[in-house]
């Protein structure tokens, strides 16, 4: 019996939690390493889609920013209900971001 072990340097680096206030825009950054990034998934396992242009002003609730191999997503106007788990996955690996929103 023969045993096959692949490794892999693929990483996806960010932080793991953070917290923020209703009615910012909030931030977090991905950086993938060594692999193709899927994409940013929301709080119901919905892929983030919107990447806008750098001359466009984004008006959709949350987009992703991208600056090499950094995937920035961004939610504005955060609110209560935006509080939670945001997935970034890679075609590898994949890290999952917690958000904690407090009320002003």
């Amino acid at each position: 019996m023969v045993t096959s072990v692949t490794f892999t340097d693929a990483e996806i680096e960010m932080l793991r939690n953070g917290i923020t206030t209703v009615g910012k825009t909030f931030r977090v950054v991905c950086k993938v390493t060594d692999e193709s990034f899927v994409g940013w998934y929301d709080l119901n396992d919905n892929m983030v889609t919107k990447f806008p242009d750098e001359d466009e002003l984004p008006v959709e609730k949350y987009y992703v920013e991208v600056q090499g191999n950094s995937y920035t997503l961004v939610i504005q106007n955060v609110a209560v209900a935006d509080g939670g788990n945001y997935t970034c996955r890679g075609d590898k690996t994949a890290k999952i971001f917690t958000l904690y929103v407090e009320c002003k």
